[in-house]
């Protein structure tokens, strides 16, 4: 264990407010298996993180990650609103 209480953070950690948005795509097998074709999956993937990372992004957020079939994104400030709306032009 840290022997750093959690009022004392070493100096290149910082403590901030933010906002994560986690986009997954359901039933992503199901979805493999009825488009067929591998490479037409991947180009749907391809444009899945496209538009993800460009709403993301207009949004005033930033990409932390692609996690298989899922965006991982952040929002300064707290800012729930903008991960919220992103997050609903996706469903």
């Amino acid at each position: 264990m840290s022997s750093h209480s959690s009022a004392e953070l070493p100096a290149h950690i910082q403590s901030r407010r933010a906002s994560l948005l986690l986009v997954d795509i359901q039933r992503t097998l199901a979805l493999a298996d009825a488009i067929g074709d591998e490479q037409r999956f991947v180009l749907f993937l391809d444009e899945f993180y496209g538009n993800c990372s460009e709403r993301v992004i207009e949004g005033g957020g930033e990409i932390v990650k692609y996690i298989g079939d899922a965006c991982l994104a952040l929002f300064e400030e707290d800012d729930v609103v903008a991960a919220v709306k992103i997050g609903r032009a996706h469903v």
